[in-house]
């Protein structure tokens, strides 16, 4: 099945839960990438080479993307 034909498969609560489920790894991509950050940031110390990241919106919704699939199969799976 392909997804356009899955996505209008769905029910309007299944949208909803969607939604939700995006929302949630909205939050949770941006604090994945805070804490790569962080981390990207102790361990190269105060290097004057080290190259300075930013975070994206694109790097969120992608990242979001992803856990959004993952945690969506893994409910549908549950339940």
């Amino acid at each position: 099945m392909e997804l356009g034909h899955w996505l209008n498969s769905l029910t309007f609560v299944d949208h909803l839960f969607i939604l939700f489920l995006f929302v949630i790894n909205l939050f949770l991509s941006n604090q994945t990438l805070i804490i790569l950050l962080d981390y990207y940031k102790n361990k190269t110390k105060q290097n004057l080479y080290t190259k300075e990241f930013r975070i994206t919106p694109a790097s969120i919704i992608s990242i979001s993307i992803f856990y959004t699939i993952v945690l969506y199969k893994l409910i549908y799976s549950i339940l």
